[in-house]
């Protein structure tokens, strides 16, 4: 047991100072165990060297769980290991938060500042099914059709459902409500690849089960503080690819001797997406085009992938394969792209002869108006004037 400690983790040449630590439990050498990670403490005189996680055969151990810096690189190696799936994955950078009132003007500036600089990219992007036919929501659009032509690719976000006012969550609404959101989409000229969830869905029969199961990609976003139970499950869903997603701002922050960010030694040994949220004042996207520019890492690009991404719902079928589209077997010509029409005038009135006789009476009031104000004002003066003058002495 190491009670209030400063901690220092260490792996493949980095080392990062970790928060203080009040609690920590730790393994003494286990023979035989496959280890990940080095923590060192700070006590002069009496260093110990620990390691972060254990693995002995089909049994892993971590003492903590980080959700970003170098920890997440030795907790995907040890999960790799205990379930036989190891590879070596490059992160996939990803703009999530991203709605239909979002600034639009902002995310379209990320966007063309990662195509010039040849940067593949996702967004996370919400759907709704109510004022579809609103400008708003035609500009919403268009703004993810040009996400698809400068080598971005969509995750439909699943509903909001811990902010849920409407029918009772069941599998049947909850199909419904996806349903009908990606036919809107790709109505619309977009075509999601995958889904972006909180992880608790993954952890639900029917969330998961209903919600999940028609998408073979998945970005698992961290949990919100409070939400819905319908029905937990201690089985999951499987899928080709599930990101871990943790936030670039983060793992740029990190207190380590070398920069997470320009690390080339530093691999991911599972699907991993670096999270931008979508960006609300200038002075963000400054600082987050600077953070992407700056980095070295060598971002995935599922446009040069060999494997397929699919969305499966209902009757519709939608495909994504080195960087073309399909809907149900038929490939989408997404550079048929018209832009979204600007908001319509409001019609002018015809110059007719009652508009010209209420249009003089409305200036005809004004003036009248005017000159009655004026003309109290002035009353008011010499009112006051004479009013003063017969207290003054003759």
């Amino acid at each position: 047991m190491i009670i209030k400690q400063q901690l220092t983790l260490s792996d493949d040449g980095i080392t990062e100072q970790i928060p203080y630590t009040n609690r920590m439990e730790y393994l003494v050498d286990v023979a035989g165990s496959d280890k990940y990670g080095v923590l060192n403490t700070q006590n002069v005189g009496n260093q110990k060297t620990l390691p972060y996680g254990v693995k002995v055969d089909s049994n892993a151990f971590l003492p903590f769980w980080n959700t970003s810096g170098l920890a997440v690189n030795c907790e995907e190696k040890l999960i790799a290991d205990l379930f036989n799936t190891k590879t070596d994955s490059r992160p996939l950078l990803v703009i999530n938060n991203v709605t239909p009132t979002s600034n639009l003007e902002y995310l379209d500036k990320l966007v063309d500042d990662l195509y010039r600089n040849n940067i593949p990219f996702a967004v996370s992007a919400t759907n709704v099914e109510g004022n579809t036919n609103q400008f708003a929501y035609k500009k919403y659009m268009y703004s993810l059709r040009m996400i698809e032509l400068k080598n971005g690719i969509i995750f439909m976000r699943v509903p909001y459902l811990y902010s849920y006012t409407g029918k009772e969550i069941n599998a049947q609404n909850l199909k419904a409500t996806m349903s009908e959101r990606l036919q809107l989409m790709v109505r619309s000229g977009v075509y999601p690849t995958g889904l972006s969830t909180p992880n608790h869905w993954n952890q639900d029969a029917v969330l998961g089960k209903v919600g999940l199961k028609s998408a073979s990609n998945v970005l698992l976003l961290p949990d919100p503080k409070t939400y819905p139970k319908v029905k937990q499950t201690d089985y999951s869903q499987e899928f080709d690819k599930a990101y871990y997603v943790m936030s670039l701002k983060d793992l740029d922050k990190a207190k380590t001797t070398v920069s997470l960010t320009k690390a080339n030694n530093l691999n991911y040994t599972l699907p991993t997406a670096l999270n931008i949220k979508m960006l609300r004042t200038l002075s963000e996207l400054r600082k987050v085009e600077k953070s992407v520019s700056g980095s070295e890492l060598n971002w995935e690009n599922p446009a040069a992938e060999d494997n397929s991404r699919e969305m499966n719902f209902a009757k519709m079928k939608l495909e994504y394969h080195a960087g073309t589209y399909f809907v149900n077997g038929n490939e989408q010509n997404i550079n048929d792209t018209a832009p979204v029409q600007k908001k319509h005038k409001h019609k002018e009135y015809q110059e007719t002869g009652l508009n010209l006789i209420l249009s003089y009476q409305g200036k005809f009031l004004t003036v009248f108006i005017l000159v009655t104000l004026i003309g109290f004002v002035l009353l008011i003066y010499k009112g006051r004037k004479v009013y003063w003058d017969k207290f003054k002495r003759k």
